[in-house]
């Protein structure tokens, strides 16, 4: 009896034993698992944490980048994977000419671009005003973004140039032959003079010479006109009359026939 009782308490013992490591076993876990779940909750925060210094630090550089936008000097337009505009200035809407947001790049081009259109290049709007465009791919898609220069007073300016050394050159051109029209001229004045000296101005042949002399007079005006053009004195600010036009023409139209009556008389 005594040997079942002590049989009994060693095995009490013995569950007790066992419950006691148990139960130190689940305390050390709990407590490993109280360490974990701090840590992770340590580590959760400082994630929170800098994610919200990323989101910040984004949306301070969204600020920047839309107020870059709105303060460039240049047009700027965003295009989507689809080629849909889904961001502008407002110097790109001004330049263009219309509202930009929502349109299809191509459909603008073809509406409000001349034709010719190809990609990188200079292109003159249908309002008449030339721009200059430049594509860039966006790296991390399809996307595109257009960078629009107003370039229609750089475009006029050397326009004005070209158009004043094709002056220039027309100048010095007209200037050299008008210095060598003028040496056989002055012959054919010096010429007339001397026959003018030795006919009556009865005869026929007077009126001939006068009518050469209105001729020669005429292209020595052109002459004259021709010299100062290519010194740049020439202005055309001279006003004429229908009525005046209309003599002049008939004063020449008489000195022809004129003339022509005298050859025919000379040679009956």
């Amino acid at each position: 009896m005594e040997v079942a009782i002590d049989n009994r308490k060693l095995a009490l013992e013995s569950a007790f034993d066992n419950f006691n490591r148990v139960s130190e076993d689940l305390t050390s876990a709990y407590d490993q698992l109280e360490n974990r779940v701090d840590s992770l909750q340590k580590e959760l925060a400082e994630t929170k944490n800098e994610k919200f210094h990323q989101l910040v630090e984004k949306e301070k550089l969204a600020d920047r980048l839309s107020i870059l936008l709105r303060t460039l000097p240049v047009g700027i337009v965003v295009l989507d994977d689809y080629g849909t505009i889904i961001e502008n200035n407002e110097i790109a809407n001004n330049l263009i000419g219309t509202n930009l947001i929502g349109e299809s790049w191509n459909k603008i081009a073809k509406k409000y671009l001349a034709a010719g259109y190809s990609g990188n290049s200079e292109v003159c709007l249908k309002n008449g005003n030339r721009i200059s465009l430049k594509i860039e791919s966006q790296k991390r898609s399809e996307g595109k973004v257009i960078i629009i220069n107003d370039v229609t007073e750089e475009y006029s300016y050397h326009e004005s140039i070209n158009r004043k050394e094709s002056l220039e050159s027309l100048g010095n051109m007209v200037a050299s032959l008008a210095h060598q029209v003028r040496t056989p001229l002055s012959a054919a004045f010096l010429y007339v003079s001397s026959l003018e000296k030795h006919i009556g101005k009865q005869e026929l042949s007077f009126q001939l010479i006068e009518n050469v002399k209105h001729c020669l007079h005429s292209l020595e005006e052109t002459v004259n006109d021709m010299l100062s053009y290519a010194k740049g004195e020439w202005q055309l600010s001279d006003v004429i009359s229908i009525e005046e036009l209309v003599s002049r023409i008939q004063n020449d139209i008489c000195l022809l026939y004129t003339s022509d009556a005298a050859d025919e008389s000379s040679s009956v």
